[in-house]
């Protein structure tokens, strides 16, 4: 599956987020699931405030995690409510799709899934919605086992996911993070 690069959207979609100018942002797709409270506590732990990209249909599957994370201090955004490619179902589904998300979580921010936007999609999602890429994708997903320290610098907005067989995949990436950042003195924060 190929991911846009940030540049490379940006030049289609302007509005898009995908840098800040200040701290890092640690933001978590596919949220929640069986793993998020182990999740929470690990960032607890770590003194570390993240954003949450919440799927509609894991939200109403585990209602009491999306709660959590909010209480904790952490923010929430939508990440769809079916998890579908804008590639792959039409602008009328996906803006459907993007309702029901907003029906069971309370946010002006999105993240397409898999980062796929088209630009009917884009035009209507941007006028209620703060559209947020990032700047690096950590693969976490793929088990890739190696941050890389060239990626993460002031303003960087950082995607790991929420994955109940990857878990050891996230700990360790949080942890290679934290160091680079520390190194490079940079403070974590929320969107």
């Amino acid at each position: 599956m190929r991911f846009y690069k940030p540049p490379f959207a940006k030049l289609f979609f302007p509005e898009v987020i995908t840098k800040l100018k200040n701290d890092l942002y640690i933001t978590i797709d596919d949220s929640p699931s069986e793993n998020t409270g182990r999740i929470l506590d690990l960032l607890d732990k770590k003194g570390i405030k993240a954003t949450f990209f919440c799927v509609g249909q894991n939200v109403l599957k585990y209602p009491h995690l999306q709660d959590e994370i909010v209480k904790r201090g952490h923010s929430v955004g939508l990440h769809s409510f079916f998890h579908k490619s804008a590639f792959k179902v039409s602008k009328d589904f996906y803006l459907y799709d993007a309702k029901l998300a907003g029906d069971v979580i309370n946010s002006s921010l999105f993240r397409p899934p898999y980062g796929h936007l088209t630009f009917p999609i884009y035009n209507e999602l941007k006028k209620k919605f703060k559209i947020v890429l990032w700047s690096y994708m950590t693969y976490d997903f793929q088990r890739v086992r190696i941050v890389r320290d060239d990626k993460i610098s002031q303003g960087s907005i950082i995607v790991l996911h929420d994955k109940q067989d990857f878990y050891d995949v996230f700990e360790n990436h949080l942890s290679q993070i934290i160091a680079i950042s520390a190194k490079k003195n940079l403070s974590f924060n929320k969107l």
